[in-house]
């Protein structure tokens, strides 16, 4: 009886059989190596047994007594010596007799040989027991082997376990500080964004100046309109009437006065308010959005120099910078056996780096950073045509072919420990077809499925390891169309190929409504797959096409697609084949 994982038989100690919630059986060796957060998906029936640890999992002990009943035979088989038959000294003579000293049955020219032996009949009760107790004695010291080995086992477990927890609690520290690191950033970007809305201490200075300097000319004045009242009022009717030059002044004592309303009318038309309204770069409801983003640690739209990467050339690869426009090529330095495959997938990692999972005939998972490859792991099953994305922790490897058929597995790789775990399964066969990562959900959209272009959409839901169909469909039936979350609740699909042969057009899903709406057609037809990606306002569309071999990105506030220049001068390629992804850019800009 076996393992149905890896086939090794049963035995009570590593190979221990113990028992799924769904009733089949597998060995503790194996169980411990697909448990994740106290979940262990049955590689028969695909059901979920939660267990906190493989060792509180009822062992399967029908299979531990059959074992037991066969080991139990077979020993008395081993040990129980031959009674009758030839000698196997003197084949022609027959056994009469068995030698207790030397337990073994002899014949009449043997027992020459056994002088002052104890010889007995070999129907002797005394034989029987004599094997019995032999029997007994060799169980006992099995059973102190297999003792002394199972607290060998425990105490290794032991160690293990805490080896586990102290990896898992500082897998937490380490997440954890890359979010307080985060949070500091922002509360530094938003405090100093706030001190320079407030900044306006110099402004009300020069404004409290002005209105202290504007009354000291207004008292001044009116102590020299009350000189010149008492002037007036000391003076005759005749002798007012007769001075001419006291009508002059008072006429440019008015022209005084009315230059005095007007700076008076200014300055009361200050508004401190005005000031910070104006130099606030934004509003408190712009505030709490931008504190809310801190929860997107590796957001695309926060890259602050972004460049896209390509993989589809053997020892390069193929590096377009978003801001600069330019187009470079970057020589892998380390190979470590890497040979990139058509129709692999991509995806980009928090620490930077880029996994590169499957291709034509291959499973082999490799990671690539700072101009070097190293291989990470082996993929469950062979893929390509099939589409890696990131989420959470892993890396998500769905669908795809292995050369003769299509699949609905799908499987998960921890960025931390690059072990593989299997999720549930579509529940559509499909190939070469585009997904991308919405709120908590995986949606896949269209493909082939080895006898028909698809038109339906699902979505994993990453929490209840459950594939569910959506009720809306593709406007037609696609294989090689992209994917791309562009906006909250929005999904734009573009290019792609059937019967009619490859397409330019565009389509936006809200998936609050699961309606269509109809986006700018691209300047040019493409097959995309997992090349349409979303980066700071734009949607960029990567190789795919004979006519541009070129990017060109959508301007989703301008509603326009524009294409930049092309890549024809570091290869002829269309990328058709080709894997891509957007990620920071860690060269020095020129």
């Amino acid at each position: 009886m076996e393992c149905s994982i890896c086939s090794e038989l049963f035995n009570e100690q590593a190979n221990c059989p113990r028992l799924l919630r769904c009733g089949h059986t597998c060995c503790e060796v194996c169980l411990n190596r697909v448990i994740e957060d106290n979940q262990i998906i049955c590689p028969s029936c695909r059901n979920i047994s939660v267990t906190s640890s493989v060792d509180s999992l009822p062992k399967n002990y029908i299979v531990l007594e059959f074992l037991a009943n066969a080991r139990t035979a077979e020993t008395a088989n081993l040990t129980k010596p031959k009674l009758s038959g030839e000698c196997p000294d003197h084949p022609e003579e027959k056994v009469i007799r068995y030698c207790i000293e030397d337990s073994r049955a002899v014949c009449a020219d043997c027992i020459l040989d056994h002088n002052g032996h104890k010889l007995v009949k070999l129907d002797d009760p005394i034989l029987e027991l004599r094997f019995e107790a032999k029997t007994l004695l060799g169980k006992v010291e099995e059973m102190i082997e297999a003792n002394e080995r199972k607290k060998i086992d425990i105490t290794n477990r032991e160690s293990m376990t805490k080896q586990n927890l102290n990896r898992e609690l500082e897998r937490i520290d380490n997440y954890f500080i890359r979010i307080y690191e985060k949070l500091d950033s922002r509360k530094k970007i938003l405090k100093t964004k706030i001190e320079e809305a407030y900044s306006c201490e110099d402004q009300i200075k020069l404004e409290l100046e002005e209105v202290n300097e504007f009354s000291v000319q207004l008292f001044n004045y009116l102590e020299k309109l009350k000189n010149l009242n008492s002037t007036i009022e000391s003076m005759s009717t005749r002798e007012l009437a007769d001075s001419q030059s006291l009508s002059q002044r008072i006429t440019g004592e008015k022209r005084e006065v009315h230059i005095l309303y007007s700076t008076s009318q200014r300055l009361a038309m200050i508004d401190s308010s005005t000031v910070l309204s104006i130099k606030t770069v934004f509003n408190f409801k712009n505030l709490e959005h931008e504190i809310l983003k801190f929860g997107s640690i590796s957001s695309a739209a926060e890259l602050t120099n972004p460049a896209i990467y390509c993989f589809g050339m053997q020892n390069m690869v193929l590096k377009f910078n978003i801001s600069q426009q330019k187009w470079s090529q970057i020589l892998i330095q380390e190979t470590n056996g890497y040979e990139f495959k058509n129709f692999a997938s991509a995806a980009p990692l928090p620490n930077g780096g880029i996994l590169i999972t499957g291709g034509t005939k291959s499973s082999e998972v490799y990671e690539f950073k700072d101009g070097k490859m190293t291989r990470r792991c082996s993929m469950m099953y062979i893929r390509s045509s099939h589409n890696a994305v990131y989420f959470n922790g892993f890396v998500y490897c769905i669908g795809g072919y292995n050369g003769s058929t299509w699949h609905e597995k799908c499987e998960k790789i921890s960025v931390e420990t690059f072990n593989t775990l299997p999720i549930a399964n579509l529940n559509f066969r499909r190939c070469a077809f585009s997904s991308c990562i919405a709120g908590n959900y995986i949606y896949v959209f269209g493909g082939y499925d080895g006898t028909k272009y698809l038109d339906n959409i699902e979505r994993f839901n990453v929490f209840k390891n459950k594939w569910e169909n959506l009720n809306c469909t593709l406007h037609r039936p696609l294989q090689n169309t992209g994917a791309a979350c562009y906006a909250e609740n929005k999904i734009i699909i573009a290019g792609g190929y059937n019967e009619k042969g490859t397409l330019s057009a565009a389509r936006s899903l809200d998936l609050e409504t699961l309606e269509w709406s109809v986006m700018p057609n691209m300047s040019y037809t493409r097959y995309l797959m997992n090349k349409l990606h979303f980066c700071g306002g734009y949607v960029y569309a990567i190789g795919g096409s004979a006519q541009g071999q070129n990017i060109e990105y959508f301007n989703v506030a301008e509603s326009k697609w524009v294409s930049t220049k092309p890549y024809k001068d570091f290869t002829e390629d269309t990328m058709y084949k080709w894997a891509a992804v957007i990620i920071q850019d860690t060269e020095t800009r020129d």
